[in-house]
């Protein structure tokens, strides 16, 4: 009798253990998945190695989109592909060089239509890492040299209009 009770004990604290443990990793799960609340403005780290930007984040704009006024095209082996020099205001450079995945044309009030390559790079913002896509753009007269729109911001990221640099420091680059 007294190892029933051992046995059933036992067998009693693994099935909480494990139920409780479900729990918990399902809580982890969901926690994970919830949006993280940022301003408009952000430090966001971009490429590889990383460097640090100011980013503006746009929910109006589907596709994020970057500064690159010289950016060079290229043809290697059949494929589209640009290059060029990514510079932060602090004075840091990464070079890149990537497939083109698509081209895009973009519709502006007031302006004539822009047909713009897309291309994927990495991007960290409030803890949230991924690849998304890019449009290559002239934002050298803009005050953020990019862009971040919804396919980024989707699932991820909520934006509170009225503040900035809520999650300033979060990636860990």
């Amino acid at each position: 009798m007294p190892s029933t009770i051992v046995a059933t004990s036992f067998a009693v604290f693994v099935a909480v253990a494990v139920v409780f443990g479900a729990c918990r990793s399902d809580d982890v799960r969901a926690s994970a998945k919830q949006p993280v609340i940022v301003g408009w403005v952000e430090n966001g780290w971009i490429g590889e190695p990383a460097i640090r930007f100011r980013v503006k984040l746009d929910s109006g704009a589907k596709t994020s989109s970057i500064s690159a006024p010289a950016y060079r095209p290229f043809n290697q082996g059949g494929i589209d592909y640009v290059r060029f020099t990514l510079a932060n205001r602090d004075g840091g450079t990464i070079d890149i060089e990537r497939p083109v995945i698509r081209r895009v044309t973009i519709r502006r009030a007031g302006a004539p239509q822009q047909t713009r390559p897309v291309i994927r790079l990495k991007l960290c913002l409030a803890g949230r890492r991924s690849e998304t896509e890019f449009t290559l753009v002239d934002r050298s007269d803009m005050t953020y040299p990019v862009l971040i729109g919804r396919s980024f911001l989707s699932g991820r990221i909520l934006i509170d209009p009225g503040k900035t640099f809520l999650a300033s420091g979060r990636c860990g680059l």
